[in-house]
């Protein structure tokens, strides 16, 4: 297997080397460091988005009680925001969950694979993912309290 007059000697008895040519080996992908600095500070971020929308999930669910606790519990509007309350709750914390599993799939993934993708790009889908759902529930939430 190893010829001496075209190689060289090899490193080691035993290892395989090329027919034609030097020895090579693979070339080392490494992320650059903005990468990495940009990826951890969108986690972080993406983070205190999500702890955020969940904690001004739970604002609203505590004005729940105050209808409950009148004597118009079968009202339409009472129900109307119950429903619309409940629904706002229902989106952030599915937002929450699906930005969550959509970064850690995705930077594992391109981890895995050892593309040389930006891995900040995962992070900031989830953030843009947390911030799009929080405004759906907003939404929501203004369609309970109604107008005139």
């Amino acid at each position: 297997m190893h010829d001496p007059q075209n190689l060289g000697p090899a490193p080691f008895p035993g290892d395989w080397q090329p027919q034609y040519g030097t020895p090579f080996a693979p070339a080392v992908r490494k992320r650059s460091t903005a990468d990495i600095v940009a990826t951890v500070l969108l986690c972080v971020m993406q983070l205190a988005a999500s702890v955020l929308a969940c904690f001004a999930a739970l604002l609203p669910s505590m004005w729940l009680m105050l209808p409950i606790c009148g004597d118009n519990c079968g009202s339409a509007e009472v129900t109307h925001f119950v429903d619309k309350t409940v629904d706002g709750v229902v989106v952030i914390l599915c937002g929450v969950v699906l930005a969550f599993l959509l970064t850690t799939i995705g930077m594992v993934v391109s981890s895995l694979r050892r593309t040389l993708m930006w891995m900040w790009m995962w992070p900031a889908l989830g953030l843009a993912m947390v911030v799009v759902f929080f405004l759906i529930a907003s939404y929501l939430w203004m369609a309970a309290i109604g107008g005139p």
